[in-house]
């Protein structure tokens, strides 16, 4: 398996070499996707491209790789030229949601991961869009964390702390807003029954 990420970093690296004029317009931005890809062979092709001064990233998604530790995305962030005291002291915030698995790149984030502020482990890390967690400055970033640490509904992200919800059979948890919005009108007496 190991000697299986070694050909694709290899063969990444391959392909960043002749990418001199495609790097860029794909060069601000790597999701690695693929997760036989390794952190060292990453870290490998950034310090090439940043050796040839090619080192245009704005954006990288890393969710998926193993072993990265806090020492590779240190890394990164000098490879990349990501200085965190110079990044907006407010973000878009990320929601959890079924049919977005992936955190998204359109602010000024430079990685999809960080530490996960209740298991200090590297996460994506969802925010809460829960109107009553919103109003409440504080509860904002005790909702804040990882899946691990904070159970959300898998089809609005809201966090799952002090609400019903419902597992289903594909162990996805659903609030009972999100529960009960498939049935619509067909089940309007059954509301009842159900709580």
């Amino acid at each position: 398996m190991r000697r299986v990420g070694e050909r694709l970093d290899a063969g990444m690296r391959r392909v960043g070499e002749r990418l001199d004029a495609g790097m860029r317009r794909v060069g601000e931005r790597l999701d690695a996707g693929c997760v036989k890809l390794t952190i060292d062979g990453i870290l490998s092709n950034l310090k090439i491209l940043k050796t040839a001064g090619k080192t245009r990233l704005k954006y990288l998604g890393i969710y998926g790789l193993f072993g990265v530790t806090n020492q590779h995305i240190e890394e990164i962030k000098l490879l990349t030229g990501v200085d965190d005291s110079k990044l907006p002291t407010t973000r878009k915030p990320q929601i959890f949601g079924g049919d977005q698995l992936r955190i998204t790149s359109d602010d000024d984030r430079a990685m999809d991961i960080e530490v996960c502020p209740k298991c200090q482990q590297l996460e994506l890390i969802y925010d809460c869009p829960s109107e009553s967690c919103q109003k409440k400055q504080s509860a904002i970033q005790l909702c804040r964390a990882c899946t691990t640490c904070i159970a959300r509904c898998f089809n609005c992200g809201c966090c799952l702390n002090n609400c019903d919800y419902e597992e289903l059979f594909s162990f996805e948890l659903l609030c009972l807003d999100c529960w009960r919005k498939p049935w619509g009108s067909q089940v309007e007496g059954a509301e009842n029954d159900l709580l």
